[in-house]
């Protein structure tokens, strides 16, 4: 069975981007390029891992990642915050806090270190 991955972002690049890499490496990989959407799609596909963009409009990562932990359905799936925002050691310790797995910045990171993140935790 394939491995399902779910991006939470919305910048169609970066969905598109890692799209086509987590499927060279195996994975479905669903988009959702909002909040809302996020949640519904984690609950009705229960991916293996998500990948969540913390600044997004209507609803940000933040309340994304609680509404996601809050939920039986969905509080055991890892989170990997992928973001732009700088990560200052509060967010990285609230992100955690808050049950993310890891916080990575897009910036620090190329796709191959990201992936192996994610591979880690599908």
């Amino acid at each position: 069975m394939m491995k399902k991955a779910l991006l939470i972002d919305d910048s169609p690049f970066m969905t598109q981007m890692f799209s086509l890499r987590l499927h060279d490496e195996g994975f479905d990989t669903l988009i959702a390029g909002n909040g809302e959407d996020g949640i519904k799609m984690a609950k009705t596909e229960v991916p293996n891992v998500i990948l969540l963009d913390l600044a997004m409009p209507q609803m940000t990562g933040w309340e994304v990642l609680k509404r996601l932990k809050d939920s039986d359905t969905t509080k055991d799936i890892p989170v990997i915050i992928l973001t732009n925002s700088k990560g200052n050691k509060e967010d990285i310790e609230r992100a955690k806090k808050a049950g993310a797995a890891e916080f990575l910045m897009k910036i620090e990171y190329n796709i191959d270190e990201i992936i192996k993140v994610v591979n880690k935790y599908a």
